[in-house]
């Protein structure tokens, strides 16, 4: 079975789902990272490269808010909001290491969490 492919709002690159940064905006208006295992959670969502130049570019341009606001406030601070996917990344990735994940999804997870650290300077 093939993975799902989602396009980034930052770059409007296309990848696997996995390989990517997922944001919703909640009922009340605020923008938060969607991390886990499952990945799920309801609302309104977005994918975003994990490089920060792709997220500030999505941010810049009003690429974020325009996919997860859809005409509604949307409430969210870009520092905020970066430091906030750079943890739930890192924690699904020690999530899927506990929990004893397929291969393809730990990979896919640890990769997402290098390419972060990368950014990040933290290698």
């Amino acid at each position: 079975m093939t993975e799902p492919v989602r396009m980034c709002v930052g770059c409007r690159t296309r990848a696997p789902k996995r390989r990517l940064l997922q944001v919703i905006r909640r009922p009340d208006g605020v923008v938060v990272p969607v991390a886990g295992p499952r990945r799920r959670a309801s609302g309104r969502g977005a994918y975003v490269c994990p490089r920060r130049a792709c997220f500030d570019r999505a941010v810049r341009k009003g690429a974020l808010a325009r996919a997860v606001g859809r005409g509604r406030a949307v409430r969210f601070q870009p520092d905020d909001l970066w430091n906030a996917l750079v943890v739930a990344a890192r924690h699904e990735c020690r999530v899927l290491r506990r929990t004893g994940a397929s291969r393809a999804r730990l990979a896919a997870s640890s990769e997402l969490a290098r390419a972060i650290d990368r950014e990040e300077g933290d290698v």
